[in-house]
């Protein structure tokens, strides 16, 4: 649903109806799910983001995912019911930050600030819709 996706302070990028996007959770690079817009980007500011964004085709977890032998699972972040953000990507920038090398700056160029941290997103609910306030949108 639009009202859950986070919107980046340059506002909403354009699209048509019809094109294929990626969810992530933010903080974690690996795409949860994909589908299509189900309107275009003036359509959908028109209406004020009402609704749902995308028409879902597959996700983490779904039959198809589960119909390859041994399944590929992309980072530490996704878990058997639920994904969050890629532990590896928050050490490292832990680290980082006790070296002293990390300003803040490294967090906004990865398109990560301190709100996203710690958010993650149920499987079950990206199942019924791509509706939670952690998920971000990514063109495929």
């Amino acid at each position: 649903m639009f009202p859950g996706i986070s919107i980046p302070a340059e506002g909403l990028p354009s699209f048509m109806a019809g094109e294929a996007w990626a969810v992530k959770v933010p903080g974690n690079p690996a795409p949860i799910a994909v589908g299509t817009t189900t309107m275009s980007c003036t359509e959908a500011l028109k209406a004020g983001l009402p609704g749902k964004a995308l028409k879902i085709a597959h996700y983490y977890g779904d039959l198809l995912w589960e119909s390859v032998e041994g399944p590929y699972v992309p980072n530490a972040g996704f878990l058997e019911d639920a994904v969050f953000e890629d532990p590896t990507l928050s050490s490292a920038q832990i680290s980082a930050s006790f070296d002293g090398a990390n300003d803040g700056s490294q967090d906004q160029l990865n398109g990560i600030d301190d709100e996203e941290m710690g958010q993650h997103v149920d499987v079950a609910d990206v199942k019924s819709e791509p509706s939670s306030a952690s998920v971000a949108l990514l063109r495929k």
